[in-house]
């Protein structure tokens, strides 16, 4: 699937430090279908106080604002995984050249984490 390409060089990004990075595209296989997984998506987001703005079948947009800061992503999704993806559009965290704050990259790492525990508990009730 195109979501995956990229997950090498997303990889390693992740190790930059400082104020200003590249943004990070987030990928992940997932063992649920696609319509478990955006209950996943939906719900980590809320965990975290993200805001869904759209949701289409495959994408979603969310927002996550703390103080100043305003960060968009676009999350697609599929039977095989998902991919998060901050957005320029909206976002307040990005330099003209392109780079982020390193928010952006924890933010969406944050994000990654809470909807991998979504997915365990899925997983752990249709286990038992």
């Amino acid at each position: 699937s195109d979501v995956y390409k990229r997950q090498v060089a997303g990889v390693a990004v992740l190790g930059v430090t400082g104020c200003a990075t590249h943004p990070v595209s987030v990928q992940q296989a997932t063992e649920l279908p696609a319509a478990q997984l955006r209950t996943c998506i939906k719900r980590a987001a809320h965990r975290r106080g993200w805001r869904v703005v759209t949701d289409e079948p495959g994408k979603m947009r969310i927002k996550y604002v703390k103080g100043p800061h305003v960060l968009v992503a676009d999350v697609t999704y599929d039977n095989e995984g998902y991919m998060i993806e901050a957005v320029k559009e909206g976002s307040t965290l990005f330099n003209k050249d392109g780079t982020a704050h390193r928010k952006v990259n924890s933010w969406t790492a944050n994000l990654t984490v809470t909807i991998r525990e979504e997915e365990n508990k899925i997983l752990l009730r249709q286990t038992n």
